[in-house]
């Protein structure tokens, strides 16, 4: 649309349950200047395979394993959500960029498995209901030669809603707060530092006898024991402290000829959790008392040789 807007349209179409089901996306953008990029877009997705586990059961954290299930009639419904989304690029200088986003999204037809059940998965028909969010972003990035520098500030309102009320998922944090550097002291060596902070956590308390620690270093291992469940009552009701996180890493690469291919090998290490602080991952107990379940430090330590040709 003329030489410095233009306008895109997609549409997919799904066969499922016996009818279609259209997702249609319409995005414009629009160049100012040269300097600066505004884009803006409409959609609706489906979602056709849901999840049967309690995301806000402890126990996801130690057997991260799924149970998806695709539509069925009358029990597992085909979720969509609306979103509205707007953003703006800034190009301040060479090297130089700033960015902005926001977006307004509306879900319905979400299992919500933790609203109705206490134990990791779900065992009888899952409730569903519907969900809202919205957001905004603010990006900084500065480059040169040697390095590259960048830093995220996001802050989103995220809740569920079922037919006995609402809550806050665990993953959806009031605020985000990440950035790092990444400096080539030389050709072939690569440093990176970086930085995660989470504010305004929800959690929602494991109820029942519990031990936990984390996989770590000192104990070459993982520990659980115990019957945890959640309380539907509670699902995001308790307020954790913010998770911050520093890390590391190193890498180094040398060119070598083998005949007529040309290999590259590259020692490697990263230290996440730098600090060694003591995140807490949720809160959990019996008898009415509630212990912090600690992220325990220190955090993975890697080191390795890589090989490529």
């Amino acid at each position: 649309v003329g030489a410095s807007a233009s306008v895109g349209m997609g549409l997919a179409a799904t066969f499922a349950n016996g009818r279609p089901w259209l997702s249609p996306r319409v995005e414009g953008r629009l160049a100012l200047g040269g300097r600066m990029d505004l884009t803006g877009s409409v959609s609706r997705r489906h979602q056709f395979v849901q999840s049967m586990r309690n995301a806000e059961s402890v126990v996801g954290f130690v057997f991260p394993a799924d149970l998806a299930l695709g539509p069925v009639p009358g029990i597992i419904p085909v979720a969509h959500a609306d979103e509205v989304s707007l953003a703006a690029e800034l190009r301040v200088a060479p090297g130089v960029r700033a960015r902005a986003s926001t977006y307004a999204r509306e879900m319905r037809g979400v299992v919500l498995v933790a609203a109705s059940e206490s134990a990791p998965f779900a065992r009888e028909v899952p409730a569903s209901g519907s969900a809202s969010a919205m957001g905004l972003s603010l990006e900084g990035e500065v480059s040169a030669a040697r390095y590259l520098a960048m830093v995220r500030y996001g802050l989103q309102h995220v809740r569920y809603h079922h037919a006995l009320g609402s809550y806050v998922p665990g993953w959806g944090q009031r605020s985000q707060l990440e950035g790092g550097i990444t400096t080539f002291p030389t050709p072939t060596t690569v440093v990176r530092l970086g930085f995660h902070a989470l504010f305004g956590r929800r959690v929602t308390p494991a109820t029942g006898a519990i031990e936990w620690e984390s996989c770590n270093l000192k104990d070459r291992g993982c520990e659980f024991a115990g019957t945890p469940r959640t309380d539907p009552a509670l699902v995001g009701t308790t307020r954790a402290p913010a998770y911050v996180r520093i890390d590391l890493s190193v890498r180094k690469h040398a060119h070598l000829r083998l005949g007529s291919r040309e290999a590259e090998v590259a020692f490697f290490g990263t230290y996440s959790n730098l600090f060694q602080r003591f995140n807490v991952l949720t809160y959990g107990g019996r008898d009415g008392l509630r212990a912090p379940l600690e992220m325990r430090p220190p955090s993975p330590l890697v080191i390795g040789l890589d090989w490529r040709f």
